[in-house]
């Protein structure tokens, strides 16, 4: 697929849109989300053929790599033995306490439930410092654990409870 094809894809949606006879605004919203989830999977694969062309490589100042990597709002990375997550567009960074865990259902006992798990939250000491101070802990528990390469995620609100289940089972 070319990049003619795909204008020549889009061209037919917009063609079909206008022509369309419109009851209310959401019918032609309707129409228009079935035409483009239809082209949808036409598209990406002709984008994918178009970046392992180089083609986006031939723009001045833009990278391979930039072409292919997509935007994460949150990134957890391993550093040292210990789960972290990278501050990525202002978003604060959250450290959490010890290394990744053996036994999730160790040590997690606090005020509000007994199934709390404590993590520090990080925020710079002061504008360009690679130092992190820390601020309190993040929040209560959930009873379902959102699981991010095998680990709990743990944020504000989180989850509670029937992580220990999973720890008895293994």
């Amino acid at each position: 697929m070319t990049r003619e094809d795909i204008d020549e894809a889009k061209a037919k949606i917009m063609n079909v849109l206008q022509s369309y006879p419109v009851g209310s605004p959401f019918d032609r919203l309707e129409l228009m989300l079935r035409l483009v989830s239809r082209h949808q999977c036409c598209f990406r694969d002709a984008e994918r053929e178009l970046i392992e062309e180089g083609e986006m490589e031939r723009v001045p100042g833009v990278r391979r790599s930039d072409q292919v990597r997509l935007p994460v709002p949150r990134a957890v990375v391993e550093i040292g033995g210990g789960m972290k997550e990278k501050e990525i567009e202002g978003i604060r960074m959250v450290a959490r306490v010890g290394g990744p865990w053996k036994r999730r259902a160790v040590g997690m006992k606090c005020r509000t439930c007994m199934w709390f798990a404590p993590r520090a939250v990080m925020k710079p000491r002061s504008e360009g410092a690679s130092e992190f101070a820390a601020e309190g802990l993040v929040g209560r528990c959930r009873r379902h654990a959102p699981a991010l390469g095998g680990y709990p995620a743990v944020f504000s609100s989180d989850w509670c409870g029937d992580h220990k289940l999973d720890e008895e089972k293994s």
